[in-house]
């Protein structure tokens, strides 16, 4: 499986690093081959803070080898490029670390080549000014999937666009979609999986984003992901007040009209569940919000509420006197992101002929019946 994916920064890159590390395990082997000042050693210091080391990492040129002690796992930190050879390293003795209790990133691996574990991770990593590309050549004992989680949660791109033409769905969806894919240099052989949303959200918007996401997936033989639209909506946010994570309650709600919203409402730091999603008549989910026992007891203190339904919710948790702190991010949208933390958490592969629309939407006739 072929991974590439960029960062924006030094920070960016070590952040990378360092949720990396939460997949590694004892005897994982990485190597990362690229120019001088590429970011090798950036990347191996967030490795060595995720894993808890308590000395800063340094390049290792001189002295071939650092080691780094006192996190959940002995980081060995090797720089191979003034060895002759994988005879030299051998010669060193320093394949022996490849059997210890630790994991060993190896800068200028392609220099000892052949004296690598069978399972060894291997990165090239190149670039100019802050931004930096990495392809993944090999995904070792590690797994395709963590690493690309890994990219993810530190917010890593491959490729997105994000679309606001005032032409419709139909005219410009599939024309972005071959953008993305040039930029991504992929093609749709290369893809495991389509993850779409499917709900709920505006009926036709779903429908053709769905039609055109089963299209692809059919014709290109590959199963898809279904991904809860309010799901994602919160995970493409993030809690900047000055309330803890741990405090807050998040509402992803999407305008519905006529006082309704689509939504659901989890806690910032978990996204579990305390309100499932639904379409809900606004005053009606604000009242239940209020109800909700880490509101009462004041452990949760604070509602953050994200999306084009920020509003309506705002306005209901005032008529209905919810006296908590409130902050509306009206303009929150979905995003990259979001969509495959979603995909992620819940990988499901589907047929294409099986994904469905999740619309929760009341008839109208419904409604009315309700007003009698």
């Amino acid at each position: 499986m072929k991974i590439s994916f960029k960062t924006d920064s030094s920070e960016q890159t070590e952040k990378f690093g360092e949720a990396l590390s939460r997949y590694l395990e004892a005897g994982t082997v990485i190597t990362l081959d690229g120019d001088l000042g590429a970011g090798k050693t950036c990347l191996t210091r967030g490795i060595a803070r995720g894993l808890g080391a308590v000395t800063p990492v340094a390049s290792p040129t001189f002295t071939i080898v650092n080691e780094y002690e006192g996190g959940r796992l002995m980081l060995y930190h090797f720089d191979t490029y003034r060895l002759s050879g994988e005879d030299d390293f051998y010669a060193s003795g320093l394949d022996e670390y490849f059997q210890k209790d630790g994991c060993c990133v190896i800068e200028w691996g392609e220099v000892i080549g052949g004296a690598l574990p069978e399972e060894t991770m291997k990165m090239k990593i190149s670039g100019n000014g802050d931004e930096r590309l990495f392809d993944v050549v090999e995904e070792g004992s590690v797994g395709a999937e963590n690493i690309i989680r890994a990219a993810t949660e530190a917010g890593c791109t491959i490729a997105y666009e994000i679309s606001f033409e005032t032409r419709t769905h139909s005219e410009t969806f599939m024309p972005l979609v071959h953008r993305v894919m040039e930029r991504a240099k992929l093609t749709h052989a290369e893809l495991d999986a389509y993850a779409v949303t499917v709900g709920p959200g505006s009926f036709t918007g779903i429908r053709i984003g769905l039609a055109a996401v089963k299209g692809m997936a059919l014709a290109s033989g590959k199963p898809c992901i279904a991904v809860s639209s309010t799901e994602a909506l919160a995970r493409s946010c993030e809690n900047a007040t000055a309330t803890a994570r741990e405090e807050t309650i998040v509402v992803p709600a999407i305008d519905a009209r006529n006082n309704r919203v689509f939504a659901r409402a989890v806690e910032d730091d978990t996204l579990k569940t305390l309100i499932a999603e639904n379409a809900y008549d606004a005053d009606d989910l604000a009242v239940k919000i209020k109800n909700i026992p880490e509101i009462i007891y004041g452990t949760r203190r604070q509602i953050l509420v994200v999306g084009s339904g920020a509003e309506v919710m705002k306005k209901a948790f005032e008529r209905n006197k919810v006296h908590i702190n409130v902050y509306c991010a009206q303009g929150a949208a979905i995003t990259p992101k979001g969509v495959a933390e979603t995909a992620f958490a819940h990988p499901e592969l589907v047929s294409a002929r099986d994904v469905k629309a999740t619309y929760c939407a009341v008839s109208q006739a419904e409604r009315l019946r309700k007003n009698d």
